[in-house]
């Protein structure tokens, strides 16, 4: 693992995954995860997106894996609906700055089937 990497995620109490892993997470979440609905793995799942989204700001994502990245993003945004509420509450939302331009991940709620 790059230092740069375990670095970066040992500033932010982050366990040190390979990006790769992390991706391959989010892709497989991403298509998934209406399988066996649970709120709090969706959650999981969607703040392993939000470290993807922090490790490609800090430019430790080469071109390829910000590629996938955009795909699994595509997959995600094709089984859910943007709204005005945050998985994780208004309160936390406020807490944290997240919003649907900042991160709108936070702001899907799958379809209804």
């Amino acid at each position: 693992m790059k230092s740069e990497l375990k670095a970066f995620c040992q500033s932010r109490g982050y366990e040190p995954v390979p990006i790769n892993d992390r991706l391959e997470a989010w892709e497989y979440a991403a298509e998934n995860f209406m399988e066996e609905f649970e709120l709090d793995d969706y959650r999981n799942d969607l703040d392993g997106r939000r470290i993807l989204d922090e490790l490609k700001r800090a430019q430790l994502m080469n071109s390829t894996q910000i590629k996938r990245l955009e795909k699994a993003d595509e997959a995600f945004a094709a089984l859910t609906d943007l709204t005005d509420e945050c998985v994780w509450g208004e309160k936390t939302a406020k807490q944290k700055g997240w919003t649907q331009a900042t991160h709108p991940y936070y702001f899907r709620h799958p379809k209804a089937t």
